[in-house]
């Protein structure tokens, strides 16, 4: 089971796309099997989670959750069987189906079943219910329920091929073998292993299968060198290996990577670093410490876009993939963004501008950097005031409603 986890402002304009209501001819055979809410249609559930919005007109949080549900393809389950499911994953995140309005929607377009869960994250008590790290939170449900339910193990498309190389190198250490004889046995199953030593020491592993390098590490701490030894039983012996893993499992040299390539290797490196779901000036200075200098783009006086700069060439993040933009690091890698908190450091230390020649590039000079950073602060400033002054008239709006 998979789980996406999307969060919004306005009630009518999901409902509608659940329901079906945006589709002059419907072909997604859309119907609710579950939820709290009466309604029957996007008018009428909107009304009947408009008071309970209301209740909360101080927060600028957006008060819809919207989770898309998705099973393996050879799974098939009935309306109450995916009810049941729907109700165990928000038991799991937390949430108190008997105080939260929510509604389930199966959808019937795709080779594999899903289902839409809507959710208003204001109780009936008035209580706004937290979306702290939702995504590896929704993963970490998923998984979970996959266990408890008996349902069949879902993966995105990234995690089909790792998990399938983590069945091959597990399947090919089950015989505990000498460090050598594994790395031969791998390049039998059309794996090649590459070894990294440090001060003369052996201590990482990648692995590269279908021209893709994953390091042992990004697969679990069970495939990483230590991990091998430590999980697998491979046996390593410095003075019988070395030698055979030197001549033959050591990338000599670095040759220049073709731009694909290069690429690639980039990708692997941010979904690395990811991983953690760190804030995004964390994450932006453990790029920076793995070699690779963000560069951000500001449209309106809010961060829009992202390059990358990577051994002397400059990638733009849409062109590794959606999931490496500055979108859609927030919304596929987990990367937590909060403009308040890191605005200042990242307009400071990882802007872009414009020079004469309609280049690009990132800021270097300290001077010019020490200007761009007492605008970013000034940006900041005003559009602090601007966001107060917007909350201060969205309050005066709800308080004459109510009167």
């Amino acid at each position: 089971m998979i789980g996406k986890s999307f969060k919004g402002k306005g009630f009518y304009g999901v409902f509608r796309y659940v329901l079906e209501e945006d589709e002059p001819m419907p072909t997604k055979e859309a119907h609710i099997i579950g939820g709290n809410l009466a309604g029957r249609n996007a008018k009428e559930l909107s009304s009947e989670v408009r008071p309970y919005r209301r209740m909360r007109p101080d927060t600028t949080q957006p008060p819809v959750w919207h989770v898309p549900l998705s099973f393996h393809p050879d799974e098939h389950l009935n309306d109450a069987q995916m009810q049941t499911a729907c109700d165990r994953f928000l038991d799991e995140m937390g949430l108190d189906r008997g105080h939260y309005q929510h509604l389930y929607v199966r959808h019937h377009d795709k080779a594999h079943e899903h289902v839409h869960v809507v959710v208003n994250r204001v109780s009936d008590e008035g209580k706004f219910f937290d979306l702290h790290r939702d995504r590896p939170r929704v993963k970490a449900a998923t998984r979970k329920l996959e266990k408890e339910l008996g349902l069949r193990i879902t993966y995105e498309k990234d995690e089909v091929f790792r998990e399938a190389l983590r069945q091959q190198i597990t399947e090919v250490a089950q015989a505990h073998l000498q460090l050598t004889e594994f790395s031969e046995h791998l390049e039998a199953q059309g794996i090649t292993p590459r070894f990294a030593y440090r001060e003369g020491q052996l201590h990482g592993i990648t692995y590269r299968c279908d021209s893709v390098e994953i390091q042992g590490s990004t697969l679990g701490n069970e495939y990483s060198f230590p991990g091998l030894q430590r999980h697998h039983g491979i046996d390593y012996q410095p003075e019988r290996d070395d030698p055979v893993v030197k001549a033959k499992y050591v990338q000599r040299g670095q040759p220049k990577l073709t731009d694909e390539a290069l690429q690639e290797q980039l990708r692997q490196k941010l979904t690395s670093i990811a991983q953690t779901h760190p804030q995004l000036s964390e994450f932006c200075q453990q790029l920076e410490s793995g070699g690779i200098t963000p560069s951000f783009s500001i449209r309106r006086g809010k961060l829009s876009g992202l390059n990358y700069r990577y051994q002397g060439r400059q990638i733009n993040g849409s062109h590794l993939g959606e999931a490496y933009t500055f979108q859609g690091l927030r919304q596929q890698l987990g990367i937590e963004y909060q403009s308040e908190r890191d605005d200042p450091v990242v307009k400071a230390k990882y802007l872009k501008r414009r020079v004469k020649d309609k280049e690009t590039v990132p800021l270097t000079n300290e001077s010019t950097a020490d200007v761009y950073q007492e605008q970013a602060a000034r940006n900041w400033e005003q559009e602090q005031r601007e966001r107060q002054a917007r909350q201060r008239r969205s309050r005066k709006r709800s308080l004459n409603l109510e009167l």
